[in-house]
């Protein structure tokens, strides 16, 4: 049986019992219900749609003897399963942490529990608890990603400007990515304490369908670039929230200019002194076609010739 058998009845929250296996169905537990892991190894999940909605499930797991806290750790990281807590039989309570050199941490619990039975029971009271800076709960399930400490984050720009392109700052010689699309990705980075990580020939352009086949095959993690999901059969995977609207281009407006210079660029002075030639052409033309002979020519005729202005 199930250690956490016991504790089922006076846990004072939504749970879930997970003993042994994967299931094929729709997942329609609500994502703040606690997961209790029977083993180290009963979570084998293989729906990749239940897989989604757990990914930022809280779980308890019941650590077995001889099993390292590490090891459960370095497991549920490899799935993207960052909420996990761990307690083994005689009430040593564990909370893993993804961007420590030690990837887990041992809590001090109030009470010193002696079997394993006061151990779960009482454990409920720190689960139960409110969410206050100075709860228990607070220790065990905590905002990992509010702080990456440094971690890379792998990303890859479409290079079509404006959005995301890449720029080679003069000073460091290293490679920048830059736009308003990468300036959001760049920020966010900044936010959580992360490092951006570019491939090491990045200036070389690769295509779109490459980028989106690499954040399929975990090789990045965030691109730096913009889809339509009128082509999306499966909206899992995208970022949420996301906004549905058409280009809104974010970029710097020039200033005003003058008529006088707005008309100097349009007609340029080559162009004028062709349509000069053409009109002396055209008004000679006209004036010898009157008679066939040049006895009507002067010069007033041929610079303001109203036919040919018109």
């Amino acid at each position: 049986p199930c250690v956490f058998h016991e504790l089922l009845p006076q846990l004072g929250l939504p749970t879930v019992l997970l003993s042994q296996g994967s299931s094929w169905e729709e997942w329609s537990f609500s994502s703040e219900s606690l997961l209790l892991i029977c083993s180290s190894n009963a979570e084998q999940e293989q729906n990749p749609r239940t897989l989604l909605k757990l990914q930022e499930a809280r779980r308890l797991v019941y650590l077995e003897a001889g099993k390292q806290p590490t090891e459960v750790c370095e497991a549920y990281f490899e799935r993207e399963q960052v909420n996990v807590a761990m307690v083994d039989a005689v009430g040593n309570l564990y909370s893993c942490r993804c961007f420590q050199q030690e990837n887990y941490i041992q809590l001090n619990l109030s009470d010193s529990y002696q079997t394993e039975t006061t151990a779960l029971v009482n454990l409920n009271f720190d689960f139960d608890k409110e969410s206050d800076s100075n709860s228990h709960y607070d220790s065990i399930y905590v905002q990992q990603f509010a702080n990456m400490q440094g971690s890379a984050i792998r990303t890859e720009p479409d290079q079509l400007g404006p959005r995301a392109f890449v720029y080679k700052n003069p000073s460091t010689g290293q490679y920048e990515i830059k736009g308003f699309v990468s300036n959001l990705i760049t920020s966010f980075a900044e936010r959580v304490n992360a490092t951006l990580k570019l491939r090491d020939d990045v200036d070389q352009k690769i295509h779109l369908k490459n980028i989106f086949q690499r954040v399929l095959y975990n090789e990045l993690d965030i691109a730096a670039m913009l889809a339509t999901t009128v082509e999306f059969e499966n909206y899992d995977y995208l970022s949420y929230p996301y906004i549905h609207s058409s280009y809104c281009f974010m970029i710097p407006v020039p200033p005003r200019l003058d008529y006088k210079e707005i008309y100097m660029m349009i007609v340029h002075p080559l162009v004028t002194g062709v349509l000069i030639v053409f009109f002396l052409i055209f008004s000679l033309l006209l004036i010898y076609s009157q008679e066939l002979n040049w006895r009507r020519f002067s010069l007033i005729d041929m610079l303001l010739n109203d036919r040919c202005l018109r």
